[in-house]
């Protein structure tokens, strides 16, 4: 009897709410405590939402005055957390220069969408055969991972990709259980489902495996519905048509909106450069690219490496 009401409180909406309380609690205290910048590159992802914060569209003509610190900003497809973030940030600093303030504020919006992105993928799992008590004693073991709240506690892009990625799964569970079920495509989680990964794509340049992913997946359960093109096209353009007009036009201009978004990065790094992200000195020149920490070590190992790799062994044994 008492296993049982320990699995019933375990598996309960009560203790999944004290459980993401304690993952605030663990990132308010290292966000207060935590000197800046923390690890993760916290000062990098804060320098660039201060270009931005005095660039008022996410496009540049020219690397920014101040920005080869950070890069090849101009290019970075991963732009659009910082591009977001750099409308709180400016509103902060209308009232106070205080870094330390600003810093705070910002970790603390940084905590709250984690804390949204375990919510979204708890929901996620339900999805599964596991119970609800295994769910959230999952769910208890990863926030008591030390890296965890660290990284919730601080400002990153993570932060932000952790709730798009649940809710683009979501979406793509959702929208295939419509069309195995009733064999019909639901326009509005389609749109919703593809503006979103396009968007996603720009937080962070590591969610594009996950959104070719969701293509593979969606091509193979719509060729399994529809055999034929013609039944697809039928069925595409009816689920268009169950949508209020005011709905449908919403959700196009957002898809177009974020194709030009999605285009303009990786689309013309494509066309100019022939890779979704090229590399700093592919865009800037090497002196610029000095100033940029990571490239200038990685190319300072390059040089040193004139013999090719090294083994295995030698790596491990150096670190």
């Amino acid at each position: 009897m008492t296993y049982q009401k320990i699995t019933r409180w375990l598996g309960s909406r009560r203790c999944f709410q004290l459980i993401v309380g304690l993952l605030v609690v663990q990132a308010v205290w290292i966000a207060l405590s935590g000197r800046y910048p923390m690890a993760f590159d916290e000062d990098f992802h804060l320098g660039i939402i201060r270009l931005y914060a005095h660039h008022l569209l996410p496009f540049w003509s020219s690397q920014p005055v101040g920005g080869d610190a950070y890069g090849a900003v101009a290019r970075d497809p991963s732009y659009l957390y910082h591009y977001l973030m750099s409308f709180p940030y400016w509103l902060i600093s209308q009232f106070t220069h205080d870094t330390t303030i600003q810093v705070l504020i910002l970790r603390f919006i940084n905590i709250g969408l984690f804390a949204s992105g375990l919510v979204l993928f708890r929901r996620l799992l339900t999805r599964t055969f596991a119970s609800p008590a295994l769910l959230n004693l999952s769910c208890l073991i990863f926030i008591l991972i030390p890296i965890t709240p660290l990284l919730a506690a601080q400002i990153n892009y993570d932060n932000l990709l952790l709730p798009l990625m649940a809710l683009s799964l979501g979406l793509t569970l959702r929208f295939t259980d419509e069309v195995r079920a009733h064999k019909r495509i639901n326009g509005r989680l389609l749109l919703s489902l593809l503006s979103l990964c396009l968007l996603a794509s720009l937080v962070k340049f590591a969610f594009l495996p996950v959104f070719l992913a969701i293509l593979i997946y969606l091509g193979v359960e719509l060729r399994q519905a529809f055999p034929k093109a013609r039944k697809f096209w039928l069925s595409l353009g009816f689920g268009l048509t169950t949508m209020t007009r005011a709905t449908r036009r919403g959700l196009l201009l957002l898809v177009v909106i974020a194709a030009v978004l999605f285009g303009e990065r990786y689309g013309i790094n494509l066309v100019r450069y022939h890779t979704p992200l090229p590399g700093c000195n592919k865009v800037l020149s090497v002196q610029q690219c000095s100033h940029y920490g990571p490239w200038i070590r990685d190319y300072n190992a390059s040089l040193a490496n004139v013999h090719g790799p090294r083994s295995p062994i030698t790596f491990t044994a150096d670190w």
